[in-house]
């Protein structure tokens, strides 16, 4: 059992204080202080974040140009074009942007690449846009930092373009009209790690400041979008992204937009958290641009009303998208292991592997060996993903090795890549070196408390609403227990699942149905999970 109980230390009586005062279990304020929230006024901003909590937009470089460069295009009614991304980041960005542009009167439209054109603003698509929309003014989402080519066609095209992004800047500021990336090393914003329809709510909000409107009620319209977006591309949920997320949850529950709202009764949920957006909604956007086209998926979020039957479009794609992992991790994992890629820092594997998904089987390599994991399909698109660790940077070990490649940018979680496949050796060789620069992972399963299933009573479990939004950065807290199974069983279309049933409880063993074996009744098992709902919980993990 690689296990390990997180330390912290806590003063009793102030816990029993805070729970008092907040009228909360105990446990509650032990969480919170186990993350550094220690005082009344963080407690209160987090677990009841304001729309007034939000940062100002003008702290961010270059801000002030961009919205007056964007009215003056809207006053002369100008050809605007958003050029996006094809994940669920880039959807949304572009789709929230939009949406503010159109209300703002502005003359505008939306581009974005399909996967195989390749990830960013290249010189071709700034030729598309000049061709067929005589755009005088671009509008990245998602990103541009790094697209210099690009950049210098539309200079010469006599086209403006600001860029808002999120990613790291990997090869010095890019040469625009505005540039908007909280991630600047000269960055004026108190909060980095914002998602890229973070930065695109940002932007709406300085734009209806500026032309004096209530960009409290007006925001409201957006933060469904912006909270879908940073969930979706794993930001960190602290700071502004925990307020986002949130508000947008509110939003999506007490009322929700249309295409919400038929998501709510098709998938059968009572009440939106950020898991359902995570393993619900999110696939279900990512296999638009993984599979298909990523401008479908705008086209349905940018209408006003949607029919029940628009989402089928997106449940289509998503059991293409699913059929494809499935049959290819298996591909995956068997060559992993053959090579034994798994005992080295990084993972590299390179094969015939689908472009579109290379990202989810990077994703699922890294959760499986726990280690960074790069996938590279056969023409040398690579995508990275890397483990639970907020010191391990997967874009700047692959910066450090990037001799080897012609394209790549990313952040600290996920990053993409472009080779030539004869490089493949050396650039294995090179991110090897590269990762003992960064800190070593261990894999060690971490949890926070030892407590029974038997001690979560229903109030306390209504406490843990509290913690939402969870997530990357602000992770569920994992308890430990040792407890006797009373009956198990398999669920799921492929009985690939499994529930285990201890006295009144029951918890869910999901992708483990093949383990059913494992399990004896009235046998004692170590456990590690998370309360998953107000009916269950969630195993991570167990040992004999």
């Amino acid at each position: 059992m690689n296990w390990l109980q997180r330390k912290f230390d806590y003063n009793e009586h102030l816990v029993t204080y805070f729970a008092r005062c907040f009228n909360i279990d105990p446990l509650i304020i032990k969480i919170l202080f186990s993350r550094n929230i220690k005082t009344e006024k963080q407690i209160t901003n987090y677990m009841y974040p304001e729309m007034e909590d939000l940062h100002d937009p003008f702290l961010l470089n270059d801000m002030k140009k961009a919205v007056y460069r964007i009215a003056k295009a809207i006053q002369r009614k100008e050809n605007i074009v958003i050029f996006g991304d094809y994940d669920a980041d880039g959807i949304t960005s572009s789709c929230l942007l939009y949406k503010a542009l159109y209300f703002l009167k502005a003359e505008v439209n939306v581009v974005l690449p399909l996967r195989k054109e390749g990830y960013g603003l290249s010189a071709t698509a700034v030729e598309r846009i000049h061709n067929e929309f005589n755009a005088s003014l671009i509008v990245t989402v998602d990103n541009g930092s790094n697209a210099h080519e690009a950049l210098a066609t539309a200079k010469e095209k006599g086209i403006d373009v600001i860029v808002t992004d999120h990613h790291e800047i990997t090869n010095g500021i890019p040469l625009c009209y505005a540039f908007i990336n909280p991630m600047r090393e000269d960055s004026t914003y108190p909060f980095r790690r914002l998602a890229g329809v973070g930065v695109a709510l940002k932007v709406t909000q300085a734009l209806f400041q500026a032309g004096k409107m209530n960009w409290q009620k007006h925001i409201w319209n957006y933060l469904e979008l912006a909270a879908i977006g940073t969930v979706a591309d794993v930001m960190p949920l602290v700071d502004e992204n925990r307020i986002i997320v949130s508000l947008g949850l509110s939003k999506m529950n007490m009322n929700p937009s249309s295409i919400i709202k038929h998501w709510k009764q098709a998938l059968k949920i009572e009440y939106f958290t950020s898991t359902d957006i995570a393993f619900r909604i999110a696939p279900m956007i990512n296999a638009s641009g993984r599979v298909d086209n990523p401008n479908h998926a705008v086209s349905l979020f940018i209408k006003d009303s949607v029919n029940p039957s628009d989402l089928f479009y997106f449940e289509r794609v998503n059991e293409i998208r699913k059929k494809l992992v499935e049959e290819q991790y298996v591909k995956l994992e068997n060559h992993i292991l053959e090579h034994k890629y798994c005992d080295q820092d990084v993972i590299v594997a390179q094969g015939e592997y689908d472009e579109g998904i290379i990202g989810i089987l990077a994703a699922k390599a890294a959760q499986r060996f726990l280690k960074p994991s790069i996938i590279i399909d056969s023409t040398g698109k690579g995508s990275a993903r890397s483990v639970q660790n907020k010191e391990f940077s997967i874009i700047n070990t692959i910066q450090r090795a990037s001799s080897h490649l012609s394209k790549f940018g990313g952040h600290q979680a996920a990053a993409g890549l472009s080779m030539e496949v004869s490089n493949l050796s050396n650039f294995r060789n090179a991110i090897q070196l590269s990762a003992q620069e960064e800190p070593k992972i261990e894999p060690m399963l971490f949890y926070d408390f030892e407590r029974s299933f038997e001690d979560f009573p229903k109030t306390l479990i209504d406490d843990f609403q509290l913690l939402e939004p969870t997530g990357m950065g602000n992770l569920k807290p994992i308890f430990k227990t040792t407890s006797q199974i009373n009956h198990v069983e398999v669920f799921g279309k492929k009985s690939d699942h499994l529930k285990l049933i201890f006295k009144q409880k029951e918890a869910l063993f999901f992708s483990m149905g093949s383990l059913i074996q494992e399990f004896t009744d009235n046998t004692p098992y170590h456990f590690l999970y998370t309360v998953n709902s107000k009916k269950n919980f969630l195993i991570h993990g167990y040992d004999k």
